[in-house]
This record gives C-alpha cells, structure tokens and sequence, in this order.
C-alpha cells in the first residue's frame, strides 16, 4: 500500500493557526454595563456568535498570544494550567453532600448571588478529577451552592480535602488578562463577551478566538484524519490554537473513534495552544508518534491512544497538559519510550503517563 506522506515542501515552514479576530469591544461607561462591577473603567464588551457555543468551557480566548482566562474565585496563577491547589478547600460541613457544597467562612453573599455561574469541584472520589456543574441556586442562610444535578460520589477527604473554584461570574472579573461570558443569547442569537485586556490601547486588532468548527464532530481541528485515513505521515507541522474543549474529538491532530485506520505517523509536529488534546488516534493499528513537541493543552490530554496494537510513542517533549500528558487506553503490545512528560493537570495523581 502506497504511503501519503503530507509536509512542507523543503526549506519552508507552515503553520496551522486556527484563530479568528474579535472586534466591535466597546468600554463599559458604568457599572450597570457589567452587572455591577466596580472595575467597570478597565472592563470591555463585545458581541460574539453562538452558533456552536453551548458553555462557557468551549470558549479558548487570547490576547496576542497570550492565554485568557474565565474570570473565576480563587484566581488561577498561570492560565494554561488547572492547579488544584488554588481552589478554595472544603471542610466537613461540605463532606458526604451529593447536591451542592457549605462553605460558612466564604459563601456569605445574598440568596441567588451565585445562580448561574459555573462550579469546579475538585473531588478524591472521581479519581482525583475536576468535576463541572453549574450553580442551581445559592441559598444563604445556609452558606450552601445547589448543584444543577446532583454528583454520583459525595465530598470527601483523600489526601488533602476536596476543593471548589467558582468559574464565570461577572463580579470574580478582578484582574487583567480575565473575561466573563454572559451564557444567555440576546434577541439576535448572539452572546456578550467581557473583558480586561492587558493591553486596550490595540484591543481590535489584538483579541482572537478559536475558531467555530464547522465538521461533523463540532469542533475545531487542525489535521483531521478521517474515513480512508490509513498510511498517513504528517510530518513537521506547526499547529496551534484549535479545539474547543471537547477533549479527545477535536484539537491537534486527531484521528475519530470507529474508523479502523492503520500505520499513522506523527513525527516532527509543535502543537500548543490547544484546547481538546494535542495527539489523538483512535481505532487504529500501527501507530508511530516520535519527534513531537506538545504543551499548553486545555481540557485534554497531550498524546492520546485508543484501541488498537503495535502502536510506538517514542522520543516526544510534552509538558504542561491539564489532563495526563501521555495517556494509552485498550491498546495491546506497544512501546511508549524515550519520551520527556513535565508539568501536568490534576487527573490521576499528577500522573504523567497513564496506561
């Protein structure tokens, strides 16, 4: 069978950049423009669309090519990462709840305050996962969030107690480099975007998104291996800023579930910025990943493996993945050897490699 070999042409470099421009921002000129936020002054709005915008976890926004972040309480210290050390601890008035969390020291704002935003629970229970609901209700007499269904394992306490981060609320938008979404379409479809820019002396030339993908799985892809895709190298591409939170369905490169491909190469490749994983092949035989550099994965994992044998992972630099670095799921006689895995997400202990 003959190979496809897809690289650049020699001597030339090519890059796959999946952003697109934001434009329109105008200054908030009150507080009643942000719902009462006293940073008004330093807080701009525009209007995005919401054609495949369902959550706020799909939304990846950068301010040249700088990461931004979804306003939120604890802050986060580096936007790339999920440290779950930052979150706000729980304490036994919040262990065994399934609906919701207490928190007396801190949760002390007026009924309904929290309604609607988002909530990061970071639990022992799943696996030492981050869990994702939105605010039901917020009762304060009882210093306690309702969830928007209950967890399918109470708050407990493993090593260190469970922890919580409040994600998307216009009065968390604190600081610069941060951006609030409010979730409900206005009467022409379209959702208003917050933000405190580092710089808004060029903010119209200078705010991207990923782009809204347009395939049949949602989101957003930079190489997209699909039916036929068998005997496929691609080699020595740098691919940046695509996906939209969907994990292993969208990001760098992917390969979907189901198709039965065979002998893929990836070799070569920088991939960053991503918002879903890095390296994703699914359903194949034969597998060869070597020679990659992959960083800066939100919501994903940096070279992922699903079913399949014979697969090689070799000679790969990945660091800083919010999930595990380099994750082998069902697959059967295969080597992952001579990589280097640094600074990874909150799942699975810290892992860096899960097989």
């Amino acid at each position: 069978t003959d190979r496809i070999t897809i690289k650049a042409y020699d001597g030339e470099k090519v890059v796959l950049d999946g952003r697109e421009l934001i434009t329109g921002w105008q200054r908030c000129s009150s507080r009643e423009d942000i719902f009462g936020n006293r940073n008004y002054e330093d807080i701009y709005y525009t209007k995005i669309s919401s054609k495949t915008l369902s959550s706020i976890h799909q939304l990846t926004l950068f301010e040249g090519d700088y990461f931004l972040q979804v306003a939120r309480d604890p802050d986060q210290s580096d936007p790339t990462t999920e440290d779950v050390m930052e979150y706000r601890p729980l304490r036994e008035e919040s262990f065994g709840l399934y609906d919701g969390i207490i928190d007396s020291k801190f949760l002390t704002q007026p009924n309904g305050f929290w309604n609607g935003c988002h909530i990061f629970i970071w639990s022992h229970a799943y696996n030492n996962a981050i869990v994702k609901f939105k605010v039901a209700d917020f009762i304060s007499n009882q210093n306690k969030i309702i969830l928007d269904e209950p967890m399918k394992h109470p708050i407990s306490k493993g090593s260190n107690p469970d922890g919580y981060c409040l994600v998307n609320h216009p009065l968390v938008l604190d600081r610069s480099g941060e951006f609030y979404l409010n979730e409900t379409p206005d009467k022409d479809g379209n959702l208003t975007l917050y933000l405190w820019p580092y710089d808004a002396s060029n903010i119209n030339s200078n705010i991207y998104r990923v782009a809204e993908g347009t395939h049949r799985y949602g989101g957003s892809i930079g190489f997209f291996i699909y039916g036929g895709g068998s005997y496929v190298t691609i080699d020595g591409f740098e691919i940046r800023n695509f996906g939209q939170g969907a994990g292993t369905r969208e990001g760098g490169i992917v390969c979907p579930h189901g198709l039965n491909h065979k002998s893929l190469i990836v070799r070569n490749c920088i991939i960053y910025d991503v918002n879903g994983g890095g390296i994703v092949l699914s359903s194949a035989d034969n597998n060869t990943i070597e020679n990659n550099t992959v960083y800066n994965v939100l919501n994903g994992r940096g070279i992922f493996l699903a079913g399949g044998s014979n697969h090689t992972i070799r000679n790969n630099f990945v660091r800083n993945t919010q999930s595990t670095n380099i994750c082998c799921f069902g697959v059967k006689d295969s080597k992952i050897i001579y990589n280097t895995a640094t600074l990874n997400g909150n799942h699975g202990n810290l892992s860096l490699i899960h097989i």
